[in-house]
């Protein structure tokens, strides 16, 4: 189970639906405010429906039943049936939301991790779920950049914007953390190829030694016997019909 924060109802956000508003289409159901149409479609109408729907919000667990199509984009259901909502998705979409925006669309909640154009209705923003190059840290990695997992559970708890913003500023230490640990593995790995760059030569003298060696005749003599004298001396060039040595044959 993860707790992630989340600003409900936050001005990145709103942000987003006014510039969808300026360009896109200015009229709607759902439009000004995202969270509000969340809890009207789902029977909450009073004056205090955005406080309602909030509550809702965040008592929910939600499961995540996949991983989407977009950069471990994942996808939730809340565990418990009260906690189920729907709502349609935008028509036509937004071309632009921020990374890390909480969204509903039918019945399946999202976090969208990069900014991206997208649908579904606005209603909260976390921290990224997403590392291009896995340089955030834990638990993102070059083989998992992604945050979420199909069947882990969600439970969000409220933070102001600030907050958010801080929380934000904490994973960017950590990649400053991580490059300069990134720094420091790779002068070690810069050593580290100087010294197999060493290696290596030794092994290119040893592999020389051993061509030359293949160079080599063995001769063998067709009888048995003693050494008796050797014409040749180290290093001597041979020539075909020089004699080499003299054998005495047993007795």
């Amino acid at each position: 189970k993860l707790y992630l924060p989340i600003a409900l109802n936050d001005h990145w956000n709103k942000d987003a639906i006014q510039y969808y508003m300026k360009t896109i289409r200015s009229k709607a159901n759902y439009l000004p405010n995202n969270l509000k149409f969340i809890a009207n479609n789902n029977g909450i109408i009073d004056d205090n429906d955005i406080e309602q729907i909030s509550n809702i919000l965040l008592e929910a667990q939600w499961l995540v039943i996949c991983i989407g199509f977009c950069l471990g984009c994942p996808f939730a259901i809340p565990i418990n049936l009260k906690h189920r909502l729907s709502v349609p998705k935008y028509n036509p979409a937004r071309t632009y939301i921020p990374d890390g925006s909480c969204d509903l669309g039918g019945n399946y909640m999202a976090i969208y991790p990069i900014e991206s154009p997208g649908g579904y209705q606005l209603f909260g923003r976390t921290i990224q779920t997403w590392s291009t190059f896995g340089t955030i840290g834990y638990p993102f990695t070059n083989y998992q950049p992604w945050l979420l997992n199909m069947f882990d559970i969600i439970q969000f708890q409220s933070v102001t914007e600030l907050q958010l913003k801080n929380l934000q500023m904490e994973l960017l230490k950590e990649i400053d953390s991580n490059n300069n640990n990134y720094n420091e593995v790779s002068n070690d790995s810069q050593q580290q190829q100087q010294n197999l760059q060493e290696l290596d030569d030794n092994h290119k003298i040893i592999y020389a030694m051993v061509g030359a060696m293949k160079t080599e005749i063995t001769i063998i003599s067709d009888c048995n016997g003693k050494l008796y004298h050797i014409y040749i001396k180290p290093n001597q060039l041979i020539n075909a019909g020089d004699p080499l040595f003299i054998i005495k044959l047993d007795q």
